[in-house]
């Protein structure tokens, strides 16, 4: 399938405004939190060199799926190293023997499920050299593979970023690669359409293929209509005059942009996304080499303000990666900014109009050449950690010390396979009377060369409480979460996983046991996990749920018992009991006494008379299990031979339950086939 460039759509128009004065949103000005570095601590000792002189890429991203970010982190030259996060925040070595890979001078990474295993495979981008794409087999094993059509050369290229992401609607993610510059061709950025099976086909998108020199091409829903677009990143802009770009997707087509509106013409190199004033549009931050780093506050049909000067973050002399988080989980964010040629910056979002750069107190001052930032909860203590890779430096890690005492979400939107993880899902989180407190989107490549933890970790205004969660899914379905607990993890499943947490498509009756386990009350609240069994999404599994997961499994409905009540209810609720988990109550099968098939609670001649007749003429027998004598499950002539031995032969009872086994009459329901 391709995506070839047709429709010319407008660019946004950049109208620089001074003295605009800027609605806070913020609460009060928290206490500064500081950092400590503790990467040593922790296990890491990872260098790093110069990946092309541009940085060379880390990712925190949660590997092996156990619900803690680990690490991989380039060195620039070609050893990749993999750590698994123990779930306390210290670093276990999974690294690979990076020979077999063939890795050279690596200059950025990209996370994402190319083949629809649900797993995380990596995209490892390199200076001159040729990418690779490791598959993820499992228990920190990946595989080097042919990635895209031999003998093409597009895979040799000058690559500064990427990003995976679907961009043309079919669930399967495709590969967007930003390069240095489009001399020759073959180092022009390049579009990759994934052919459903995480094998690439490159596409003819002359939009993208850019004599100008890309670092970072971001994907993300500019105009809000349910697709992906890109906002390209072009470096030398000041004295070239080279725009950054928006590419709208329209239904999967990738559209020329119009160049006759003014845009940012700066030396872009980093850019985040973020919606700062919380009117559900995102904005966008632009690193660069001189005053100003443009803060382009999105006002609508793309039109865009560069408030950076009001907002106070324009200056910097030469930067690199940047990120949005809330530092202090105050329920607002703060920006973070990397610099080479200065230390970085951190942005506090306060009550007054300007931000201010707490990086001194905070100690992420950074002096050296700082590339690339990533965030995520390390060490599971609700807080928001940072790791910051920096060139001819050792990685540091700055952990923020002690827990949250502020109150905090973190959101997980999951979708179906194959984009099992939901990239491209946005979410909005509401307080009271429906006032918007958080809004983003779920995509990679968000952090520059790097990925951050797949997760929406935010701040709660302070008096303030979550009272619905909603989140578009892909396939632009909406599902809305209410009464959500704070200061925990929560998944938020697509429809398609209720009650089928391993996106089988069959539910079983092992998940409908899971799931009567779940039922929450005071003594057994919600817990992590219980989320693909709330059907109505109140986080609260009751009843209702189990009628919906009943609906779903196509069941039927069944009263053997003659209470009027579903079995599947009496069996949630505790009123029934379901021994051997074949979800019928064990009421509803008399006690029996094996060999006595008639229930008369004596073993005789009509007993055989009647397995004679279920044998050979198909009539039903009243309990199945008292007729299996060989205890094997299936009922045939093997039994009636049992039978007929200990009634006519002065052979052995049948085994228990029977009353000579020395169990009683009711030790056995006729559900259960096996002795106990």
């Amino acid at each position: 399938m391709s995506l070839p460039a047709s429709l010319v759509i407008p660019l946004f128009t950049l109208s620089l405004i001074h003295g605009v004065l800027i609605s806070s949103i913020s609460q009060a000005q928290s206490p500064i939190l500081p950092f400590v570095e503790e990467a040593a601590v922790r296990g890491l000792d990872l260098f790093t060199n110069s990946g092309g002189s541009t940085g060379a890429g880390i990712a925190l991203v949660d590997i092996d799926l156990d619900g803690d970010p680990d690490l991989i982190s380039t060195n620039g030259g070609s050893n990749l190293s993999i750590f698994e996060n123990d779930g306390s925040g210290f670093f276990i070595d999974r690294s690979p023997n990076s020979s077999p890979l063939g890795l050279q001078t690596m200059s950025c990474l990209a996370l994402g499920d190319v083949d629809g295993d649900k797993d995380l495979d990596i995209f490892v981008g390199c200076y001159f050299a040729h990418d690779r794409l490791l598959l993820n087999q499992g228990n920190w094993q990946f595989t080097s593979t042919d990635w895209t059509p031999a003998n093409s050369e597009l895979d040799y290229t000058r690559t500064n970023g990427a990003s995976l992401c679907d961009l043309n609607g079919d669930d399967w993610l495709d590969l967007i690669v930003a390069c240095g510059s489009g001399t020759p061709i073959q180092n022009a950025n390049r579009l990759f359409v994934n052919d459903g099976t995480g094998f690439f086909i490159p596409v003819d998108v002359p939009v993208l293929q850019l004599s100008e020199p890309t670092f970072q091409i971001m994907p993300f829903d500019y105009d809000l209509d349910g697709d992906l677009d890109l906002y390209v990143s072009n470096d030398r802009g000041l004295n070239f005059g080279f725009f950054n770009r928006f590419l709208i997707n329209n239904n999967g087509t990738i559209g020329n942009p119009l160049t006759i509106f003014p845009s940012v013409a700066v030396d872009s190199m980093g850019v985040c996304v973020a919606d700062l004033n919380l009117d559900a549009m995102p904005d966008i931050y632009v690193t660069s080499t001189a005053d100003p780093h443009p803060l382009l506050i999105n006002t609508g049909y793309f039109q865009y303000e560069d408030l950076s000067r009001d907002y106070g973050v324009n200056l910097g002399v030469v930067s690199w990666g940047c990120l949005f988080f809330d530092h202090g989980l105050d329920g607002d964010l703060d920006l973070l900014v990397a610099d080479s040629n200065a230390p970085d910056r951190l942005y506090e979002n306060g009550n007054a109009t300007m931000w201010e750069n707490i990086a001194p107190q905070t100690g992420l001052e950074n002096p050296g050449f700082s590339a690339c930032w990533v965030k995520g909860d390390i060490d599971g203590d609700g807080d928001i950690d940072l790791i910051n890779q920096s060139l001819w430096e050792n990685l540091k890690v700055f952990v923020q010390q002690g827990t949250p005492t502020k109150n905090y979400f973190r959101l997980r939107p999951l979708y179906q396979p194959p984009n099992y993880h939901g990239i491209g899902s946005r979410i909005l989180v509401y307080a009271e009377n429906m006032e918007l407190i958080f809004t983003d989107q779920k995509t990679t490549g968000r952090n520059y060369k790097s990925e951050s933890e797949w997760i929406f970790h935010h701040g709660v205004p302070e008096g303030k409480t979550i009272t619905a969660v909603e989140v578009i899914y892909p396939d632009g379905s909406l599902r809305r979460f209410i009464d959500v607990p704070m200061n925990d993890t929560w998944s938020l499943p697509h429809p398609f996983l209720l009650g089928d947490p391993d996106a089988d498509r069959i539910l079983t009756a092992a998940e409908f046991s899971a799931m009567c386990s779940m039922r929450t009350t005071a003594q057994n609240p919600i817990q992590s996990g219980f989320e693909f069994f709330d059907f109505d999404g109140n986080f609260i599994i009751d009843e209702i749920d189990m009628i919906d997961f009943v609906k779903k499994a196509e069941w039927g409905d069944q009263d053997c018992n003659g209470n009027g009540i579903s079995d599947f209810i009496d069996i949630f609720s505790g009123f029934s009991v379901d021994s051997n988990g074949d979800r019928i109550p064990d009421e509803c099968f008399p006690a029996f006494i094996r060999g006595d098939l008639n229930l008369d609670f004596s073993v005789d001649v009509g007993d055989s008379s009647l397995l004679l007749s279920f044998l050979f003429q198909n009539n039903p027998l009243p309990c199945l299990s008292a007729a299996d004598l060989t205890r094997d499950n299936v009922i045939d002539l093997g039994d009636f031979a049992c039978l007929a031995e200990f009634l006519f032969a002065g052979g052995p009872p049948p085994s228990s339950p029977y009353p000579d086994c020395g169990n009683p009459l009711t030790a056995l329901s006729c559900a259960d086939r096996s002795c106990p």
